[in-house]
C-alpha cells in the first residue's frame, strides 16, 4: 500500500488495554501509543470480574472467530461417520501445536527449566485470570486502520515471537507468556461491542481508605 493510499484511509477506532501487571508502566505504555499516531478518545479504569472477564474475553473479543470455528466443528462432528474401533488413528491422542493461534482452556504447561515466557502463548485461562486479577485501563484509540496497526504494535501472543519483534509493546512491558502486559481488539467489526461492554459498566472504584473515584476522574 502506498502513502496516497494510506491517506485515504478512514480514521478508525479500536481497544486497547493496560493490564494490571503493566499498571507502574502506564505513562510509558500512553507515550508510546500516542508516538505511534493514536488520538485518546476515551478511557476508565475497571475491575473485571472473573465472569465478566470470561464474557470479555470469549464471547466480546473473540466471539466472531470462536463463533464461525464452533458451528464449524459442529457440523463436522454431526456429518462425521462413526469412528471403527480398530482404526489405529482412534487410539491416538490429538496433539496441539504451540503454533495454534486459537485459545485454549486450561492447556498451560511449563517445560522443565522453561519459564512461560520461554514456552507458550498464553490460554484462554490465563488472559481471563490476568483481567479479573486486578485494575485495567481501557483505552478507546483512534488512527487510520487503527485494528491492524495497534495489533502490530501490540505485538504476537506468543512470547517465544518476541524477540523477533523487539519494538512491539510486549517485548517491553510484558512479564511472561501469562501476564503480557496489554491486550487489544483483534476485529474491526467487534470494537462497538467492546466499547459498549467494557465502557458501559458501573465504572467506580475503590481506592486506599474507602474513597471512591468515578469515570470522569471525580472522588467521592
Amino acid at each position: 500500500m502506498g502513502d496516497a493510499d494510506a491517506l485515504n484511509l478512514p480514521l478508525q477506532k479500536t481497544v486497547f488495554i493496560i493490564q494490571r501487571e503493566a499498571l507502574a508502566q502506564d505513562e510509558a505504555i500512553r507515550l508510546r501509543v500516542t508516538q505511534a499516531g493514536f488520538r485518546i478518545v476515551d478511557q476508565t479504569l475497571v475491575h473485571l470480574t472473573p465472569d465478566r472477564a470470561t464474557t470479555y474475553y470469549l464471547d466480546k473479543l473473540l466471539k466472531p472467530e470462536d463463533g464461525a470455528k464452533k458451528a464449524s466443528n459442529h457440523t463436522k462432528k454431526e456429518a462425521a461417520p462413526p469412528s471403527t474401533p480398530t482404526s489405529p488413528r482412534d487410539k491416538t491422542p490429538r496433539s496441539v501445536s504451540s503454533d495454534d493461534p486459537s485459545p485454549r482452556v486450561g492447556t498451560a504447561s511449563t517445560s522443565p527449566g522453561k519459564t512461560p515466557r520461554d514456552n507458550v502463548a498464553e490460554t484462554a485461562d490465563d488472559a481471563i485470570a490476568a483481567l479479573s486479577g486486578g485494575p485495567i485501563v481501557v483505552l478507546l484509540v483512534e488512527k487510520q486502520n487503527a485494528v491492524k496497526a495497534m495489533l502490530d504494535l501490540v505485538g504476537p501472543q506468543n512470547p517465544t515471537q518476541w524477540p523477533s519483534t523487539p519494538t512491539c509493546l510486549r517485548a517491553s512491558f510484558a512479564q511472561d507468556g501469562k501476564h503480557v502486559g496489554v491486550r487489544c481488539s483483534r476485529f474491526a467489526y467487534n470494537v462497538a461491542d467492546e466499547t459498549a461492554f467494557l465502557f458501559g459498566m458501573a465504572m467506580t472504584w475503590q481506592l486506599p481508605g474507602g474513597v471512591f473515584l468515578d469515570r470522569d476522574g471525580g472522588f467521592w
